[in-house]
């Protein structure tokens, strides 16, 4: 479900800065929200990009729309960004020419920075600002890749993709459907499994921390385990990560899904773990911390300047 001021402030976003890609929007919005999203359209299909939106039953599940919208892209690359995120065009382009030189990699990710506005609002003065970090998957070994993912449960969904690579991990998400598992678990451990992602050092995504908190503002993993779905799609997700390891690794059989088995239970343990301190506990302040060399250099772009104005200056829906 989309809120149509923040995909008003994208499109703003990708008009001004002269994206000449797609932009899919998939919407399971009701009512006005849902016309407001239909109007938002046909204002921006006419500028430098090409605009498609797909309307879904919100009883369609979120994996569902995720393999609608794969299904539908036409291009050689795909990434994505949710309605408070931005992808940056330059960093896309950089992203698409190391892939071009690179078959051997799957995906590739510019830097990510995470701001808030002091106030869940599209619109308004960035007053915060964090590099965020990304792991190293450009390592060989499917298996190590796919323990450090699940270790650092950072999505890896935000890199730019061959277009290919998400209709297999998407295509392999099993049946039953449980949030987070089916939308962004299992798809993100399937992509760093199916080869290397490069860490490239220009401005890629913008991320809006500012009202954030998506499956884990309603749910815990400790719900999501006890739900009568976690059986079977925990076994058939072990079953389909540990046939593509033996693939790609040459793992035998009988360790692969051992390993699995064990890489997915410590990842449950993990965010259990945590989940409970930030519930039951008073967990220490750690302060964020940022490279200064790269944040000098993100204020004096051009690129992050017309962040700053696309937030700095509200619109009304056209509505």
């Amino acid at each position: 479900m989309n809120r149509p001021e923040y995909i008003l402030r994208a499109l703003s976003y990708y008009r001004d800065s002269g994206f000449d890609g797609c932009v899919i929007i998939g919407d399971s919005s009701e009512g006005e929200n849902a016309q407001c999203i239909v109007r938002l359209v046909k204002h921006f299909e006419n500028g430098s990009f090409r605009l498609r939106l797909f309307q879904c039953p919100r009883t369609v599940p979120l994996i569902g729309v995720w393999r609608a919208l794969i299904a539908a892209v036409d291009t050689k690359y795909i990434t994505y960004a949710g309605d408070d995120d931005l992808q940056i065009p330059s960093g896309m382009h950089a992203a698409i020419a190391f892939l071009e030189e690179n078959p051997a990699y799957v995906a590739a990710r510019c830097a990510m920075v995470e701001v808030a506005v002091g106030q869940e609002s599209p619109f308004g003065e960035i007053i915060e600002l964090f590099q965020k970090p990304f792991p190293n998957y450009d390592i060989d070994g499917a298996i190590h890749r796919f323990s450090t993912y699940a270790q650092m449960a950072i999505s890896v969904q935000y890199s730019v993709y061959r277009t290919e690579a998400w209709r297999i991990s998407y295509g392999f998400v099993p049946e039953p459907y449980l949030p987070y598992f089916g939308e962004e678990f299992i798809p993100c451990a399937i992509s760093v499994v199916l080869g290397k992602i490069k860490s490239l050092p220009q401005l890629g995504t913008v991320q809006q921390s500012d009202g954030a908190g998506g499956v884990w503002r309603h749910r815990t993993i400790f719900d999501l385990i006890r739900a009568p779905e976690w059986p079977a799609l925990s076994r058939l997700f072990q079953v389909k990560q540990a046939e593509l390891l033996t693939r790609i690794d040459r793992i035998v059989p009988a360790d692969a899904e051992r390993l699995v088995e064990q890489i997915l239970w410590w990842h449950v343990n993990m965010l259990m773990d945590h989940q409970y301190k930030l519930k039951y506990e008073q967990l220490p302040v750690i302060p964020r911390e940022s490279d200064p060399a790269f944040l000098i250099d993100l204020e004096r772009s051009s690129e992050f300047a017309l962040v700053r104005d696309v937030f700095r200056h509200k619109r009304n829906v056209p509505c």
